[in-house]
């Protein structure tokens, strides 16, 4: 029984460790100031933790507000730094960076942790972006995270980032009223009333359709 036992326990290991190692590798073939950043967001025990978390479970609350700050895409590592020392911006604007100043692709596995942290930190919209990201994002084989792509998890994360005043977390939970999405019925009234309320909260976002202005 315990053979077995062990048996079964290294056919889970085993892909886990190989999936870890690709990770690296690709990592280190990316290119600088990014790949210092990547290896680090890599072998951090906490970012890697993210990769089995829903994003409603770690979010604390916190008086601090979002900062924009350009800076993250030309100093990552400076960005990576403020972000490991708790300052949610950073963890923000470094995960940004790397979707859009300096796309990488199959960036996912390390922009997804860097949304977490700041949820983490009390940044409701980074809880949506990580729901998000877990969701839509590029992930390489086997790496994408089944807890936050778990249906009740992306509802109770847009659900509770709206009512926390995410506008977007109101828009991608009307989605799944309007949608259908599995273990929610369509409701259509539900989902207008949602897409409302995103309009209410940032009405020149792009979380407010142009009909509920």
């Amino acid at each position: 029984m315990i053979r077995t036992a062990l048996a079964a326990l290294l056919l889970l290991l085993t892909p886990l460790s190989a999936t870890a190692q690709d990770t690296l590798s690709w990592a280190r073939n990316q290119p600088q100031p990014m790949r210092t950043v990547l290896l680090k967001i890599a072998k951090d025990p906490a970012f890697v933790a993210t990769l089995r978390q829903c994003p409603a479970s770690v979010y604390r609350a916190s008086t601090t507000r979002y900062r924009s700050d350009k800076s993250c895409a030309r100093k990552p590592n400076a960005c990576l730094n403020r972000c490991l020392g708790g300052d949610q911006s950073s963890c923000f604007n470094l995960a940004h960076a790397m979707q859009t100043a300096t796309p990488l692709e199959e960036e996912s596995q390390f922009t997804y942790p860097l949304f977490m942290r700041a949820c983490a930190l009390g940044n409701a919209n980074a809880c949506v972006n990580a729901a998000a990201t877990a969701r839509n994002g590029s992930w390489r084989p086997g790496t994408r995270p089944a807890q936050a792509t778990a249906a009740a998890c992306q509802k109770k994360t847009y659900s509770e980032a709206c009512a926390r005043g995410a506008a977007w977390g109101c828009f991608m939970e009307g989605n799944i009223y309007r949608d259908g999405a599995p273990g929610t019925g369509r409701n259509s009234q539900r989902a207008d009333a949602l897409y409302r309320r995103a309009c209410d909260l940032a009405p020149r976002s792009g979380a407010c359709k142009a009909a509920y202005r």
